[in-house]
């Protein structure tokens, strides 16, 4: 991968944070400027297989934090038909109300793939200022867990950001 410029200091580090429903508290891959103050904050939820080095590289811009952690293909598509909707939501809540205790005055998403249906789904629920998903698998689709029992697409005038999807037509998983 090529060098980037960094323009900012970013300090990174791995936080667990409490989810409010029983579970062990939740692995995060958290990237934050060094410079004080309060900056706008974005939950990246990632693809189907983890916080990988690409994933890494989006994270660590000054101001990224990433809500659940996979790891390897095998655990991904585990992972993908172990997800519900409640469990799913209450990670991306507990990573919401971290970067808003943490002083955060504006809070986007961007999703990726797998990522990019929890990012639309959250943002059905959140008070997001802003939504990316890049090409976001299953959403008009009851196919996965966290699809059901109503397809997420459903859930899209209950959102209030402004939204960026992008999409290609011959991606099956998006289709």
């Amino acid at each position: 991968m090529p060098e980037r410029l960094a323009l900012h200091e970013v300090l990174t580090e791995r936080v667990a944070i409490p989810v409010d429903d029983g579970a062990p508290p939740m692995s995060a891959y958290v990237a934050r400027p060094a410079a004080p103050g309060a900056h706008p904050a974005v939950i990246v939820a990632h693809e189907l297989f983890g916080v990988t080095a690409h994933v890494r590289d989006v994270a660590e811009r000054p101001w990224v934090e990433l809500p659940h952690d996979a790891a390897g293909r095998e655990a991904g598509f585990a992972l993908l038909h172990r997800m519900t909707r409640a469990g799913t939501l209450a990670d991306v809540g507990a990573a919401y109300e971290q970067l808003r205790d943490g002083g955060a005055p504006r809070i986007g998403m961007l999703g990726l793939s797998l990522g990019g249906h929890v990012a639309y789904l959250a943002a059905a629920e959140l008070d997001l200022a802003a939504l990316v998903v890049a090409y976001g698998g299953w959403i008009p689709t009851t196919d996965i867990p966290i699809s059901r029992p109503d397809p997420t697409i459903d859930r899209t005038a209950s959102i209030n950001a402004r939204v960026l999807v992008l999409v290609g037509g011959q991606d099956d998983a998006v289709n």
